[in-house]
């Protein structure tokens, strides 16, 4: 039988679940939602655009594709598809993810044009993830 995951992996899916349960309390808290929408879809459109750049760097040498550089954009892919799920549903989370990363690749003609999403996407999903109460703020205000 094929494992799934590997035991560090397992360990860091485990570790993001608790951390989202026990946010729960304080992301429930935050019922507008308009704002846990945004959310969901931000979270997913730079799951999408981590899970690219991964793609890309497990194909080739792009960005310094070391093994500690792939496994930080597999944990931060891994940690926005989780947020998208939490903020929405798991099935649209996916979807959403599955119609970025669609998106994305259409834009592309091969992964030596990543560099092209890293532009536009690596700030915007490194602010996401920093500072959620933030991201939160931003979206409950600009509504």
């Amino acid at each position: 039988m094929k494992r799934v995951f590997s035991r560090p992996r397992l360990m860091l899916v485990l570790a993001l679940a608790a951390l989202l349960i026990l946010n729960a309390g304080a992301a429930w808290a935050f019922d507008d939602e308009a704002a846990r929408a945004e959310l969901a879809d931000g979270h997913a459109k730079c799951a999408a655009y981590q899970y690219i750049v991964l793609e890309c760097l497990e194909k080739s040498d792009l960005l310094g594709s070391e093994a500690m550089v792939r496994e930080n954009y597999r944990s931060a892919a891994d940690y926005n598809l989780a947020l998208a799920s939490f903020f929405s549903d798991v099935r649209l989370a996916a979807l959403k993810m599955s119609t970025y990363k669609a998106e994305m690749k259409t834009r592309m003609d091969t992964c030596e044009d990543v560099s092209m999403l890293v532009g536009e996407y690596e700030e915007f999903c490194g602010n996401m993830t920093k500072d959620p109460k933030k991201s939160w703020s931003y979206w409950k205000d600009t509504k």
